[in-house]
């Protein structure tokens, strides 16, 4: 299994005690415990869209999520964005990983 580099830092401060190396899973579960508001986060977010969809009757979202129920992508396009699209044929992508 690879490391993740917060495993790694982890693992160096540890270095010569009597401890158990930290995995990767180990470092994953502990954030999610710490940051127990990421469900509130998406919903936030969820609501907003549905606002703008009230307002703009061309936007849409949709949101993909793994198998252990984690946000995946999230995309999201309005009304503006598709009549640029349609005369430019570009779009712009923020990726966040």
């Amino acid at each position: 299994m690879c490391l993740s580099n917060i495993g790694h830092v982890v693992n160096a401060m540890n270095h010569g005690k009597d401890c158990e190396q930290v995995s990767s899973q180990q470092v994953i579960d502990f954030i999610r415990r710490k940051r127990n508001n990421i469900g509130q986060e998406l919903f936030s977010v969820i609501k907003k869209f549905q606002e703008k969809s009230e307002s703009d009757s061309k936007f849409f979202f949709a949101n993909e999520i793994d198998h252990a129920g984690t946000l995946r992508s999230i995309f999201w396009t309005d009304g503006k964005v598709i009549s640029f699209y349609l005369s430019f044929s570009d779009v712009v992508v923020f990726d966040t990983t």
